[in-house]
């Protein structure tokens, strides 16, 4: 996390999601009528990739909808003058305009979050170790409750022994402990929770890259499932939900969830404007930073993702264009932080690299979908990314384009529901694959390149 100053004018931040720091910014956009959209259904996964706004968006979400309490974890007297609520009514968002729902819905709820993009590691037992402090931090969060005066002495033992115990759980026990704290916060308040869970899928696209064994994948998923199931499957004590996601191949994690709505990256859906910046937001921020005259470059330069049905609309990653307006040049600014690994071998598969240079002519390249996503394919995935070289059907390569352009290197041209046409959406993911095809071609003439 680090602060930046852009030529004289006020702070921003970059690579920080806390929106209380963000609102305050100079490069602040307000996303602020998505908490509308969200309570508008019940259980709901959105899947866009790393930069477009998502645990920023998140945050924003709790920010609004918890209950501020005081030191003995009792609701605050006055919700409307609260830290929270001030973040909207200071800088007059526009959910703050909507003076109604403002008063019915801001500072009404016990929240709970979980990051599970800590949940990281080489193995399932280091993967399981990170899910014990994930749950520490959900429990400390809400640490008031050991002394709350309207649990039981059941449910004040049950909270105490996860809070304190987290070191040593059990997987069984890991697997109820969002679901006990849901009873114990519902008790509390009396009122039901929201659920806000970041990063729901980074267990398994990691385990891809750190090639996992089979076995540990077949466990991290069945793992995360049960945990996931048990939290929000006919969980009475749960009000809303939201899961992020980096890729669509979160759906195995919530197969028994039938629940839960899916808004992918790029759909003809709702949420879709609210995770990257639009055409007009991007010229709103080049003019606060007197660089409108550069619109057109920077279109070329990170525009392209077209919203799938509504190709008029379309998408910047908040990452490249946070860093324009600091260094006031286009760069590889998102296509450099966001390297697929293994890329240099994965494009030396022959169906991949004559798909990814038609690409790179500015033709379509045409994908099969498939109809569902299964732990099969994670397993593909991991073979893929791990071992390219023996990559040996059709299945392979449409599952690389398919796990690439849910992490933002293609765009749409067109999709059913059995295929998915792609293009390449602007000059820096252009110029990414442009180089790595060019060191393939100095390695095969020269044996190496460290030395040129």
């Amino acid at each position: 996390m680090f602060e930046d100053e852009i030529q004289g004018g006020p702070k921003f931040h970059l690579g920080v999601s806390d929106f209380s720091k963000l609102v305050r910014t100079k490069a602040f956009v307000d996303k602020s009528l998505l908490i509308k959209e969200f309570l508008e259904d019940d259980f709901v996964l959105i899947t866009a990739p790393r930069q477009f706004g998502k645990s920023t968006n998140m945050d924003m979400l709790k920010k609004f909808l918890e209950i501020a309490v005081d030191g003995r974890g009792e609701p605050m007297s006055d919700t409307q003058t609260t830290f929270n609520c001030n973040l909207f009514k200071e800088h007059n968002l526009r959910i703050f305009q909507d003076s109604a729902f403002f008063t019915t819905y801001c500072g009404q709820y016990p929240v709970i979050y979980a990051n599970f993009s800590r949940a990281t590691g080489d193995t399932f037992q280091s993967i399981i170790d990170e899910f014990r402090h994930i749950i520490q931090d959900a429990f400390e969060e809400h640490e008031y409750l050991l002394c709350s005066q309207r649990l039981n002495k059941i449910q004040i033992e049950n909270f105490t022994y996860y809070y304190s115990n987290y070191r040593t759980l059990t997987e069984a026990e890991i697997i109820s402990s969002l679901y006990v704290l849901c009873k114990c916060l519902r008790k509390h308040f009396q009122r039901n929770v929201v659920v806000l869970i970041d990063g729901c899928d980074t267990p398994i696209l990691d385990g891809i890259h750190r090639n996992i064994n089979e076995n540990d994948i077949e466990i991290i998923v069945s793992f995360i499932r049960k945990l996931m199931t048990q939290l929000l499957k006919g969980n009475s004590y749960v009000h809303h939900g939201m899961i992020n996601a980096r890729s669509h191949f979160a759906k195995v994690l919530l197969e028994d969830c039938p629940n839960i709505l899916h808004y992918p990256f790029l759909g003809n859906h709702r949420f879709s404007k609210y995770y990257g910046f639009s055409n007009k937001e991007v010229k709103h921020l080049l003019d606060q930073f007197g660089l409108i005259d550069k619109f057109k470059e920077v279109s070329d330069w990170y525009d392209g993702y077209r919203v799938v049905g509504q190709y008029d609309i379309s998408m910047f990653n908040t990452w490249s264009i946070l860093n324009f307006l600091k260094f006031r040049t286009p760069k590889d600014y998102w296509a450099d932080l966001n390297t697929i690994k293994n890329l240099e071998q994965i494009l030396k598969v022959p169906a991949i690299q004559e798909k990814v240079n038609k690409l790179l002519l500015g033709e379509e390249v045409c994908i099969y979908k498939p109809e569902s996503v299964t732990i099969q394919h994670i397993k593909h995935l991991t073979h893929l990314y791990n071992k390219p070289l023996e990559a040996q059907d059709s299945v392979d390569v449409g599952l690389f384009f398919e796990l690439s352009f849910d992490n933002g290197y293609f765009s749409i041209i067109r999709t059913s529901c059995t295929y998915l046409v792609l293009g390449i959406p602007n000059c820096e993911i252009e110029n990414y694959f442009k180089r790595v095809l060019h060191k393939n071609v100095l390695r095969k003439r020269w044996g190496s390149i460290e030395r040129l």
